[in-house]
């Protein structure tokens, strides 16, 4: 559970230092960070983690930003090995 924190964390932090205006619109960025946030504040262990599709959230997120290389992939990727021992 704390890796997952740690991930989960890692991906807030980087949407809220690199794409917090898009934080006011519908979109990737918004869904990622809302889906996050449901894990995040989940009351038990991992009791959101099954109903996202991580792999749909990345491929939205490379597609919609072109940002092939952002840690936002990365740590989406480690919380959907996460989901998938779940």
């Amino acid at each position: 559970m704390e890796k997952l924190k740690q991930h989960c964390d890692k991906v807030l932090q980087v949407i809220n230092n690199t794409y917090h205006s898009q934080l006011n619109y519908s979109g990737i960025i918004k869904t990622i960070y809302d889906s996050i946030n449901n894990v995040v504040s989940s009351e038990t262990d991992c009791d959101n983690l099954n109903y996202v599709d991580w792999e749909s959230l990345i491929r939205a997120f490379a597609d919609d930003t072109m940002d092939y290389s952002s840690p936002i992939i990365l740590e989406l990727e480690a919380i959907k090995k996460i989901a998938e021992k779940k």
